[in-house]
């Protein structure tokens, strides 16, 4: 799912509010600091639990409350983005639920609780411009298939993510062509690493990365019995990434139909 997003109404001086919030999360261990252009308070760096980042914005009459975790593909090496569903990185959501409620709670608990016209709220303009990694609205009246959301209406953070790692897939590949040209029993192996990493990159395809998952179990077994190293253990690690990134995605694509279906919008 994408990161948590409030609008709240602004009920006091910004300075006084972030004073707390700052005092507050930094005694809790984050960090203020500008992230991918973005000021945020982080907490962690992937070594033990996911990183956890919260982001409050000030604007006339209202104040955004943003806070979602990053996967740690490695420590230090971040993709994609999640909000406070599921249970991947129950650690780190558990910090992210706990503090974004005392943060909400200091801003004043929540939009609904306030009359609008009282306080002046109003949602900021262009939202879905404003934070690119929030899902594109689908279209009313449009059938869209899951393939297609993925591809056309996930999130920035989601695509960017799938990009990082087909980058990373294509340099292995690279390497490994060159370990082709002195044997050519490798082409095979090169020819399936492509064709995974071009189904992921492309189509976004979750078969392609339950499938590198398979293909790097059966080269670790592979390389256990003939050379008795352990190989295609990167090869693993981002098709468990990718598959966990493409689960999140589908899971607020059903979100959005079930909602859709109910009539809700």
């Amino acid at each position: 799912m994408a990161r948590y997003v409030r609008d709240l109404p602004l009920l006091e001086d910004p300075n006084s509010s972030f004073a707390a919030i700052y005092q507050y999360l930094t005694q809790d261990g984050f960090v203020y600091e500008t992230y991918k252009g973005e000021q945020v308070f982080r907490k962690g760096f992937g070594w033990v639990s996911c990183p956890t980042f919260i982001k409050v914005t000030y604007a006339p009459n209202m104040v955004r409350l943003e806070a979602w975790i990053k996967y740690a593909v490695l420590p230090g090496v971040y993709a994609g983005e999640m909000g406070m569903e599921g249970f991947v990185g129950a650690l780190a959501k558990g910090t992210m639920r706990r503090c974004a409620a005392w943060v909400e709670q200091r801003l004043g608990g929540g939009a609904a609780a306030y009359p609008q016209q009282a306080y002046g709220y109003q949602p900021l303009p262009n939202y879905g411009a404003a934070n690119p990694n929030l899902p594109k609205p689908v279209p009313e009246g449009q059938h869209v298939s899951l393939s297609d959301y993925r591809c056309h209406y996930a999130s920035e953070g989601f695509k960017k993510s799938i990009r990082i790692t087909a980058i990373l897939c294509y340099v292995m590949c690279g390497l490994n062509l060159l370990l082709a040209l002195m044997e050519p029993l490798y082409l095979l192996d090169v020819a399936i690493q492509l064709g995974l990493t071009l189904g992921l990159h492309l189509k976004k395809s979750k078969g392609c990365a339950i499938a590198m998952i398979v293909y790097a179990g059966i080269s670790m077994i592979l390389g256990l019995i003939s050379t008795g190293m352990l190989t295609g253990w990167l090869w693993l690690i981002l098709g468990i990434a990718c598959t966990n990134t493409i689960n999140n995605v589908d899971r607020e694509y059903k979100d959005i139909m079930s909602r859709r279906g109910a009539g809700m919008y």
